[in-house]
């Protein structure tokens, strides 16, 4: 048995398949040679081999497998993702049910872009598909894989919603500062905000002023929204309509464009093909006069 194997690895049966999966990757990070000693993970209480005390937390004394202790350095790039949909990622039978195949691969072709905004009306599966991207920035499923690189910009990526941002500044006491939140969400690696357009539109709404910041910061910022372009002027003034579609990814998503609305339709038999639009990200450029070419085909009715 080499380094790269754990010695009389012990799994409880609570384990599902995939955690099994990650924590037999995790076993690659066990270095070679020195006095190994048995020791039980303090989240996960799988029994490793470690040498000496070098996964000891001085801190508090615990001892973490590699899988365990990469998820808690990402605590805080997990803590907005909603709970109800942690369950799609990119490779997941459940989000190509829901969104098709197609904008699924439109979505990973769009992980590497600074500007991606996911436009469709309420239940086109816009959240699905972008916590999905999301986790995989996080390595879910891999996350013994990810590099230092990956790993540090990881750690850096924020999910909010419109509406926590809107109300960061408004809850916030006068007189300390910017809300946490806010400067959170303007240093982040990578920031999604979700639902834009949902959020009460009043003079302390810090939505704009963060995807501005990050604009300027060239910043890679990713944006859920049912609003048109059209509306995106109206409530928020032309600026910020072009920071978010001029030549960034955009993917037009349509409400029952597949067949499947949720986990459950993996089970249900093969999706109706998706429209051959998702083939790639769409990139627009706004022309002279501010509008946007094919805006009335950015989202499929």
């Amino acid at each position: 048995m080499t380094h790269r194997d754990y010695d009389h690895l012990q799994l409880p049966p609570s384990l599902d398949s995939e955690f099994r999966e990650m924590l037999s990757r995790a076993a690659s990070f066990l270095p070679a040679g020195g006095q190994h000693r048995e020791a039980a993970c303090s989240t996960c209480h799988v029994t490793l081999r470690v040498i000496a005390d070098e996964r000891r937390n001085p801190a508090d004394g615990s001892i973490r497998c590699e899988v365990c202790a990469r998820r808690l350095q990402l605590k805080d790039a997990r803590e907005g993702l909603p709970k109800r949909f942690v369950g799609f990622q990119l490779e997941s039978p459940a989000l190509r049910a829901l969104v098709g195949a197609e904008a699924v691969e439109s979505a990973k072709n769009a992980l590497s872009a600074d500007r991606v905004t996911l436009l469709g009306p309420s239940g086109a599966g816009k959240t699905s598909l972008v916590v999905a991207m999301f986790q995989h920035v996080l390595g879910v499923g891999v996350e013994a894989s990810l590099s230092e690189a990956d790993l540090e910009r990881a750690r850096g990526a924020r999910f909010k919603s419109a509406y926590q941002l809107a109300k960061a500044r408004a809850q916030h006491p006068l007189g300390e500062g910017e809300a946490p939140d806010v400067l959170d969400s303007m240093n982040a690696t990578i920031l999604v905000i979700d639902e834009l357009g949902s959020e009460r539109d009043s003079a302390l709404n810090a939505v704009t002023d963060v995807i501005y910041e990050r604009h300027a910061r060239m910043r890679p910022t990713w944006v859920t929204t049912w609003l048109t372009k059209a509306d995106l002027d109206k409530r928020y003034g032309s600026g910020i309509a072009r920071r978010l579609l001029d030549g960034a990814a955009v993917l037009p998503l349509a409400r029952d464009a597949v067949r499947g609305v949720g986990p459950q339709a993996a089970t249900s038999g093969p999706p109706t093909p998706a429209p051959s639009r998702f083939r790639e990200p769409l990139r627009f450029h706004l022309d002279g006069a501010g509008r946007l070419p094919g805006a009335t085909r950015q989202v499929a009715r």
